[in-house]
């Protein structure tokens, strides 16, 4: 990085979807090798702007919604989009329209809509009593209506259970400390 001091960060050129998917300036990219690259060499600053590291170069990301995308693997673990598997959630979300967003060790993100009935068997009470499926969709729809928690709780393995709250989704990046469409500063230059 000391050799080339001078080199401009990017913005507006790199994006990560809903899906965990890298787009360049909105196309998908579906070169395997350059998507690994890209989750091998992901990391947030510190004003909470997500970057692609590329060389002496930092790509920054504009997001679809927040810094990561989880799945549930086949094992049932949580997986970040970059491959890397996270630990128990340390927090939960929904937002208006029911997304659910979790915080790991990791960093925040989105649960895949494709992973939530899977995920479903594993909510309950906010103490970890399980609860049935109509209990579950009532209090979901009341927190959503009402735009406040639903008195659910996430249970993980070893019976930890992390209770979901309620973040309106353009609160989520000031509240989760990130930012969804970074933009150059003094340091990062134009």
């Amino acid at each position: 990085m000391a050799k080339w001091p001078d080199v401009p960060a990017v913005f507006g050129w790199l994006g990560l979807d809903r899906r965990g998917r890298w787009r360049l300036k909105g196309e998908l990219i579906t070169n395997d090798a350059a998507n690994r690259f890209i989750d091998r060499n992901y990391a947030r600053d510190e004003d909470g702007r997500w970057f692609f590291q590329n060389g002496p170069q930092r790509v920054f990301v504009s997001l679809a919604y927040a810094p990561f995308v989880y799945r549930l693997d086949d094992a049932g673990t949580l997986t970040a989009h970059t491959g890397r598997a996270a630990r128990a959630p340390l927090a939960a979300s929904l937002d208006e329209e029911q997304n659910l967003t979790v915080v790991t060790d990791l960093g925040p993100g989105l649960v895949d809509d494709r992973d939530l009935e899977a995920l479903s068997e594993r909510l309950g009470s906010p103490e970890g009593e399980p609860l049935d499926d109509d209990t579950v969709e009532a209090r979901l729809e009341e927190a959503t209506a009402r735009r406040r928690p639903p008195r659910l709780g996430l249970a993980w393995d070893g019976g930890e259970v992390t209770p979901i709250g309620f973040i309106p989704a353009t609160e989520l990046p000031a509240r989760l400390g990130f930012v969804r469409e970074p933009a150059a500063t003094a340091a990062t230059g134009p």
